[in-house]
């Protein structure tokens, strides 16, 4: 999880996880506009090694889903906060956060 400029968030999947995982061949993920507590499954992904589903870091509605997983879940295995996110969220303003997992508090410096 990626805290961006102004008030969104970007959820992603480590570097270290996709390796772990492998070439992701399928992907299903949150409707934009929907509105997601913490700790709900909001994200199903197959691997070759791999299937698995994951939690929503903090309570927020979903903006956007990074359609490129869709047409081909199996080019996305770079930086998780550049091409290879997979939703954004407006968080709740009395959110907390989660920490662990194979989300990520804040990417690399630069980012």
């Amino acid at each position: 999880m990626c805290r961006e400029p102004g008030q969104t968030v970007t959820v992603g999947l480590t570097q270290e996880f996709q390796a772990q995982v492998g070439r992701v061949t399928r992907f299903r993920g949150p409707t934009p506009g929907s509105f997601h507590r913490q700790g709900e499954s909001l994200v199903s992904l197959e691997s070759e090694k791999w299937v698995g589903h994951f939690s929503n870091p903090i309570d927020g509605t979903v903006l956007e889903v990074n359609e490129a997983w869709y047409r081909d879940p199996s080019a996305l295995g770079s930086c998780p906060w550049r091409e290879a996110w997979l939703y954004r969220l407006l968080p709740l303003e009395s959110s907390t956060e989660r920490s662990g997992g194979p989300l990520s508090e804040g990417g690399p410096p630069g980012v």
